[in-house]
């Protein structure tokens, strides 16, 4: 049986973090692992390590904003405005779940292993993956990042989609490990014209991967991809059907997308 895993947006922890703020979500987070029930204010402050008088003022400000609600026992509970909030990731998560019995379908038609990434600022995020069978597959774990322009095919095919003033912006980036930026324009140009951007070892000698470009919803896009190992996309016919694997499974997936009138943008020129 294939693999099958899908990203749930989660925290993502860094160095630069401000504390109080930190120390909100981290409520946020107590409070929905409760499913429901309700958490006291000193339940929190010391399940959390929380100072009181701050877990009260995170409270009062949460509930303020209608992102939490008390009840009448004085416990805290998710509030419909915290819905509000994440309503946008609530539809990409949504279009995520349509695409996966495809995505299944490609690692099963190939042998290789598939995914669909997204780009949250200048990093691209996997958010769905299927493994291939063989043993010695390569995988991608669901929510690891990575730059846009040292994702290899992935990258390129989301940024391939950006207005060029974007594009020039994230050419630009400080965070760019060393990508030449007469190489990534080369790559963009190739896939508008191919239709597809692939990454032979271009990025790690050992990887090789193609991809297409996938819009998801009507703000987001996507990259849908198969990954395997030199050998996999040795010669043009076995590129060739490598390629006619993805863009019936994207296909599918528009399709899939559409049905359900999760996406409302143009089809994909990949």
């Amino acid at each position: 049986m294939v693999k099958l895993e899908v990203f749930c947006y989660g925290s993502w922890t860094s160095m630069n973090t401000i504390p109080i703020l930190q120390k909100a979500i981290d409520i946020i987070h107590e409070i929905a692992d409760d499913e429901g029930g309700g958490l006291a204010a000193k339940h929190l402050s010391l399940s959390l390590g929380i100072a009181p008088a701050t877990t009260y003022r995170i409270l009062r400000t949460l509930a303020g904003n209608d992102w939490l609600r008390e009840t009448r026992r004085g416990e805290f509970q998710l509030a419909f405005g915290l819905a509000r909030v994440t309503r946008s990731y609530a539809r990409v998560e949504h279009a995520l779940s349509l695409l996966r019995r495809p995505l299944r379908e490609l690692t099963e038609r190939t042998g290789l292993s598939a995914k669909v990434s997204i780009r949250e600022g200048m990093q691209v995020v996997t958010a769905l993956r299927a493994e291939s069978r063989r043993p010695n597959s390569i995988s991608s774990p669901i929510g690891s990042r990575m730059h846009l322009l040292d994702s290899g095919s992935v990258g390129v095919s989301l940024i391939a989609r950006l207005p060029k003033n974007e594009v020039m912006r994230i050419l630009k980036s400080t965070t760019n490990a060393g990508v030449a930026e007469e190489v990534v324009l080369r790559e963009i140009a190739a896939a508008k014209k191919a239709g597809y951007s692939s990454a032979f070892g271009t990025r790690n000698p050992a990887i090789h991967a193609m991809s297409v470009a996938l819009p998801l919803t009507g703000s987001e896009s996507a990259a849908l991809t198969i990954v395997g190992w030199p050998e996999d996309f040795s010669d043009a016919r076995q590129q060739r059907e490598c390629l006619r694997a993805l863009k019936t499974c994207a296909a599918q997936m528009q399709m899939a997308l559409k049905g359900d009138g999760a996406s409302s943008v143009a089809p994909s020129p990949f």
